[in-house]
């Protein structure tokens, strides 16, 4: 789900404290961002005790575009976890020189590592 930076401060403020919100700030011209979102979208599907958000980084001043792809992850409307940028939080094993070749299970396993997926859960 896409929101603007209004939304994304009443969703954190609001959604029930046993729910992980997981952010992804993106730049639909990067490469790297259009895969995490298509894996973000597929994790989706299995962690319905997640919520996954989209927020266009160019309209926040959150973060440079340098740092995209990032995820943010809050739980209880507290920062849990801000890996800016994500790929820099990949497993040693993943195609990290390549920032445009992570897999889904690379993804998984950042989540996993920050406590937002429970491992083997999904």
């Amino acid at each position: 789900m896409n929101v603007t930076p209004i939304q994304f401060s009443e969703i954190i403020d609001d959604t029930d404290p046993r729910v992980w919100v997981i952010i992804h700030l993106y730049e639909s011209n990067i490469p790297s961002c259009r895969l995490m979102n298509d894996h973000l979208l597929e994790l989706a599907q299995t962690m319905n005790y997640c919520r996954f958000l989209r927020l266009q980084a160019s309209s926040t001043q959150l973060i440079d575009p340098v740092g995209l792809p990032s995820i943010l992850m809050y739980r209880g409307g507290k920062l849990e976890a801000n890996l800016t940028p994500i790929t820099e939080h990949l497993p040693e094993t993943s195609f990290r020189s390549k920032k445009d070749r992570f897999t889904v299970d690379d993804v998984r396993w950042v989540l996993e590592s920050s406590g937002a997926i429970i491992p083997n859960s999904s």
